[in-house]
């Protein structure tokens, strides 16, 4: 069977295709790729199938650089809810969704704390978890977001289940 060949052209012809273009580092080279992510989340017909294409291809970092980079908040909330949805392992991201909680609105923040509660399987290493955890203390001592701070002392406690016992 012959290989079918891709043009080049074709995949960046806007009218046809959403392409999000990744640089060599694995960061995301366009600033429209959150704009055409989010466009593709947000459309019923292709949701599903973005989520399984974002889990099959392992874009866990895409996603983390697409949120960071999102100015809009109902953008950064609905790729977000994208994280936990599309079932990846974000355990090598804890402290960025630690982060993205307590800095976030609230909206944002449930989000975030469901891709930790749902989407960290696995051994994180204690001191990461510990960086997680001062983030989410010092976020206390400047919080005056009471619905917030309720949220983050549950996140607190999840995160702390999340350390190893060390042997001796």
């Amino acid at each position: 069977m012959k290989k079918q060949e891709i043009d080049p052209e074709k995949l960046f012809n806007t009218k046809e295709y959403n392409t999000i273009i990744i640089d060599a580092n694995g960061k995301v080279a366009d600033d429209s790729a959150v704009a055409k992510l989010v466009k593709l989340l947000s459309d019923k017909d292709t949701r599903v199938e973005s989520l399984k294409t974002l889990k099959e291809e392992n874009c866990d970092q895409l996603l983390v650089d697409c949120i960071s980079v999102a100015e809009d908040q109902n953008h950064k909330q609905l790729l977000t809810a994208a994280a936990w949805e599309s079932d990846l392992n974000f355990n090598k991201h804890l402290v960025f969704f630690v982060s993205l909680a307590t800095t976030e609105d609230y909206l944002v923040c449930l989000e975030a704390i469901t891709v930790i509660e749902e989407n960290m399987t696995g051994k994180i290493d204690n001191a990461i978890v510990d960086e997680a955890l001062q983030i989410i203390e010092k976020s206390f001592r400047t919080a005056n977001n009471t619905e917030k701070s309720v949220l983050l002392e549950g996140l607190a406690n999840t995160i702390e289940n999340f350390k190893t016992e060390v042997t001796a």
